[in-house]
């Protein structure tokens, strides 16, 4: 597959990396980074894919803090998880305030975005041009799932249209992750604003739980 290469008069993207090459290679675990996170997804649309019976669309906001090393913190309305390289925790909040817990193996936070070599199995690549993104120069690419004897028999999980992403085109990882369905978005993720090499990200403690180690352990799996 040849994914060709794009050029502007104006300086910009003028040697773009194999695509291929570019997705496998991302590797989040040397990221430093800090950023908004944007996620909308149409229940009523899922529910035609597959079974749910959450009505509705809905809209969520998150904060991203990652540094080098497997390092994170993911924080949501109610909840945040994180690492601290070796340990990942979690912390949930009820009517009882936040409760911490360890939760098994490192593993990367927003996997769909951070890990985009996903893309390079079951799906047809296909670049539509040089876009910029967050201030990143990057990749516009539409992948379409390869069809399968099995796409029949999944009645409750029936293939998307197709997946429009947007592709740093230094660092591989997807600045933009939209699932179309029946011609319609089913799904979106993306970094609002995004920032790199920020300070926030040497401070030991952004990945420690906040309610503290002892407590994270106690309840841990």
């Amino acid at each position: 597959m040849s994914y060709g290469s794009f050029g502007r008069k104006d300086g910009g993207l003028t040697d773009t990396p194999d695509l291929v090459t570019l997705l496998y290679r991302a590797d989040w675990t040397r990221l430093s980074l800090a950023a908004e996170v944007s996620s909308v997804v149409d229940h009523d649309l899922a529910a035609l894919r597959s079974e749910t019976g959450v009505p509705g669309a809905e809209s969520s906001r998150s904060t991203l803090l990652v540094a080098p090393g497997r390092r994170y913190r993911h924080q949501e309305d109610g909840f945040i998880r994180g690492c601290d390289g070796d340990r990942s925790w979690q912390e949930l909040e009820d009517d009882r305030g936040w409760m911490a817990e360890l939760s098994g193996d490192p593993r990367p936070p927003l996997r769909t975005l951070l890990r985009p070599s996903w893309l390079l199995t079951g799906f047809t690549l296909e670049i539509l041009g040089p876009v910029t993104a967050c201030g990143r120069e990057a990749l516009r690419v539409s992948a379409t799932p390869r069809r399968s004897t099995r796409d029949g028999a999944a009645r409750w999980h029936q293939p998307l249209d197709r997946v429009d992403v947007i592709v740093d085109a230094e660092l591989g990882i997807l600045l933009r992750h939209e699932e179309i369905f029946e011609g319609k978005p089913l799904k979106l993720t993306e970094f609002a604003d995004v920032s790199f090499n920020p300070a926030e990200a040497s401070d030991d403690a952004q990945f420690a739980p906040p309610s503290g180690w002892e407590a994270a352990e106690k309840n841990g799996r």
